[in-house]
Order: C-alpha cells, then structure tokens, then sequence
C-alpha cells in the first residue's frame, strides 16, 4: 500500500514524501517525487511504524476511510505494543 508521508518544498520545488508498505513481508520503503505543488493536508505520520503501521494498512484496506484519521489510535499501539 502506498500513502502520502508530507509534501515538502525545497529550494522552490515541491515534492511528495511517500511510503510503500508490504502488507506481506512488513516491509516498507520511502520514495521522494517531485510534484507540482505542496498540498497543505497532513499525510499518514513518519513515525507510525512496525505493528502500529501495519495495523492501520490492514484496517484501511479491510474498510478504507474518506476522512481524517484519528492517528493516536495507531500511535498509541507503538507503547502498548498492542492491536486496536
């Protein structure tokens, strides 16, 4: 699955910051591609990682929101080290 991180500009060109994850393996990688301009809405959090991100991939896919999302939901597993 692969979600905007944040759009970030640099020396006057904007790029997108995206992850790839590997709902399969838990792998994930970081891509950076240039865009035309820096949308202003937040992405999914850098820091979401391991089970956090891979149970927030599995809820999306199983049913995907429309809206925002509410990330301490997620967040908060990365210290319980639990599902939601």
């Amino acid at each position: 699955m692969t979600h905007r991180i944040r759009d970030v500009s640099l020396g006057g060109d904007a790029y997108r910051v995206v992850r790839v994850y590997d709902v399969d393996d838990r792998t994930s990688r970081l891509y950076v591609y240039p865009s035309e301009t820096p949308g202003e809405q937040p992405g999914v959090p850098y820091e979401l990682s391991e089970d956090a991100l891979h149970q927030w991939v599995v809820d999306e896919l199983n049913d995907p929101t429309d809206g925002d999302t509410d990330w301490s939901k997620y967040l908060s597993l990365m210290d319980a080290g639990k599902p939601v």
